[in-house]
């Protein structure tokens, strides 16, 4: 697998993650991030990718601790780096 598809992969579970975490519906999550609810549903089950504009909203929605978090986090993933070592 590409990193790229890690990528996606790291994105998906990360937003997936942050759904759980806040209790929030997929229809709440679709409203935060801009998009339908059919597509968030897509997108979450690895149908499609999240879009530019749809990661930055959700960036926009996470403290700066955890921006920098996932930055780092998706660096990791980019480089090819063992997906184990992500905290």
């Amino acid at each position: 697998m590409n990193n790229y598809k890690h990528f996606y992969e790291f994105l998906r579970l990360q937003i997936h993650s942050y759904r759980s975490r806040h209790s929030f519906t997929q229809e709440r999550m679709a409203e935060i991030l801009h998009i339908s609810a059919r597509s968030y549903f897509d997108q979450e089950h690895g149908k499609y990718g999240f879009s530019s504009p749809t990661f930055a909203f959700f960036l926009l929605n996470l403290s700066e601790e955890e921006v920098l978090r996932l930055l780092k986090d998706a660096r990791t993933v980019l480089e090819g780096r063992n997906e184990n070592d992500i905290r």
